[in-house]
């Protein structure tokens, strides 16, 4: 278990940690492959989803510590979930947060195959591989 500056066990780390196996049998219940671990999603930084779905680029978080204000839920804390969920959008990942004790739940499997499952109109897709075409030719 991950311990933090106080030498106190991570509260995130190990509802997670517990949630886990559950999480990962409704995943393959519900027909979804199991996501990469701790995955460096974006270049030059040091952010790691808890789970990524590296073809489709999902990641799902786990937001431990946001009853308690700590990590999280502090103030310094959301603060640098915004500044990170932003990186992410930058570079194509949509991310999905949810609390460790939501690990369990269908709605959450369901959410996450939704967004695995999702693809990009017809019309945005056209529009982006003309604007990508006219790029590359100047």
């Amino acid at each position: 278990m991950a311990a933090n500056a106080k030498g106190k066990e991570s509260v995130k780390n190990n509802a997670t940690t517990r949630a886990e196996p559950l999480f990962f049998y409704l995943l393959t219940h519900h027909g979804i492959n199991l996501p990469v671990k701790e995955h460096m999603g974006i270049p030059g930084r040091k952010y790691r989803f808890d789970y990524a779905w590296l073809t489709e680029k999902v990641a799902v978080e786990i937001q431990g510590g946001v009853y308690t204000k700590h990590a999280h839920g502090s103030v310094t804390g959301i603060l640098a979930g915004y500044r990170k969920a932003n990186e992410c959008a930058k570079f194509g990942w949509r991310v999905l947060y949810f609390t460790p004790a939501e690990m369990k739940s269908t709605d959450t499997i369901k959410t996450i195959k939704a967004a695995l499952e999702w693809t990009e109109p017809q019309s945005r897709r056209k529009k982006s591989s003309l604007k990508n075409s006219s790029s590359e030719a100047q």
